[in-house]
């Protein structure tokens, strides 16, 4: 992560259920240290790729892009979610994803972070 007032980011995934269907709902929070000015461009890029998937096969996807807000505000949480589907008589539904992310200046360009499963609904 950046070394100017670093940045923590946790992403929680899971996966909800409502009226006999089913998404995938993801939650991107970040903080920073408390002292300092907050840097204009911590990122260049930082997308959230959360999926819903039944037995490992995509069913809905969602892409999230975080980067103007994780870029303003030095503490936070954006939440993301995927279209909905029958939820039918499958329990091995479960929300995936990773972040693919640019540290501004790093010189590395985008980098995929894949992110742990939520457990199977």
């Amino acid at each position: 992560m950046p070394s100017a007032l670093d940045v923590e980011v946790t992403v929680l995934l899971w996966v909800r259920t409502r009226s006999g269907r089913v998404y995938a709902t993801g939650l991107v929070e970040w903080s920073r240290d408390s002292f300092g000015n907050l840097p204009s461009h911590t990122f260049e890029s930082f997308v959230l790729h959360l999926g819903l998937e039944r037995g490992n096969a995509d069913i809905r996807e969602a892409f999230c892009n975080v980067r103007p807000a994780i870029n303003r505000y030095r503490d936070g949480q954006l939440g993301c979610r995927t279209a909905t589907a029958a939820k039918g008589g499958s329990r091995r539904w479960t929300a995936d994803g990773h972040v693919v992310a640019n540290v501004d200046n790093d010189g590395a360009g985008n980098r995929r972070r894949p992110l742990a499963g939520s457990p199977a609904l």
